[in-house]
């Protein structure tokens, strides 16, 4: 799990303060009611984070998925991490990583994904298009998403491991430059934003469908609403959702993240 391995070791040896964020022990394990699965979530928070969360699912050679988002504390308007890295079989792997902008007026734009650009230019492989299915890539995306479709492992290796160690170091420099806003009224808008993202996410996140299908719709719901997208809350029933999308869930899967899985076909782990 070297993808796994590297984003805690970034973690703990570039942040300050980190601790475990606690949450409702039910959601931080599940196995499968009707398929081969297990889902494993862990939930952070460290200096300068309010939250960094990340999933793994591991259902065997059908599905493996590593996910994990960072919320920055609001009093840092910098846009959120985002990971998603999905295996469906041996010849469909799936790769979204992204700094999810909080506004798209350009200064900000220029500020903090503008500096992408030369990293993403070296990985040609993940200069694809996601699908607006399920988001609108106007709307917490950014034009220098990674975003990566292969019919083997391969790339896994040789594009996608180094362009998010890349990704991450540069979310890291950006974090450690920025200078923490002291305007309340600053303050709360970005946490407006950040609330905004999960419930914009939890109605369009496609993994839901998943996470339903394998561990049961009551635990989907929860898992969704109060540890995914925990600022989200439910559609109420008969309105439906609403159609485009975000990230922070999943363009084409599912999320998850286990340090401790054994992986069948691991999208978190370079092929050797």
């Amino acid at each position: 799990m070297d993808f796994i391995v590297h984003m805690m070791g970034v973690m703990r040896s570039e942040l300050t303060g980190v601790a475990d964020l606690p949450f409702e022990e039910s959601l931080s394990l599940q196995t499968g009611k009707k398929r081969p699965a297990r889902i494993e979530s862990w939930n952070y928070q460290a200096d300068g984070f309010r939250k960094i969360r990340s999933t793994y699912i591991d259902a065997g050679l059908p599905a493996q998925v590593f996910n994990s988002v960072w919320y920055p504390d609001p009093a840092y308007d910098l846009p959120l991490l985002g990971i998603d890295f999905l295996s469906f079989g041996k010849k469909r792997v799936l790769c979204i990583l992204d700094f999810q902008p909080l506004s798209q007026e350009p200064a900000y734009l220029e500020k903090y994904i503008a500096p992408l650009a030369p990293i993403k230019a070296k990985y040609p492989g993940l200069a694809g298009k996601m699908s607006s299915r399920f988001y609108d890539e106007n709307r917490f995306f950014s034009q220098e998403l990674a975003f990566g479709k292969f019919d083997d492992a391969g790339p896994v290796a040789t594009e996608l491991y180094p362009a998010f160690v890349e990704y991450l170091a540069e979310y890291v420099r950006a974090f450690k430059a920025a200078t923490p806003e002291t305007d309340p009224a600053k303050i709360a808008a970005t946490r407006a934003a950040q609330a905004e993202y999960d419930q914009y996410s939890a109605e369009r996140d496609p993994a839901v469908g998943l996470f339903s299908t394998y561990f049961g719709p009551d635990w989907a719901e929860a898992f969704t609403h109060e540890f995914l997208f925990s600022d989200s809350v439910p559609v109420p029933k008969g309105e439906g959702k609403a159609p485009g999308g975000a990230p922070g869930g999943n363009p084409g899967g599912a999320p998850g993240g286990n340090p401790g899985a054994n992986p069948g076909v691991n999208p978190g782990a370079p092929a050797a």
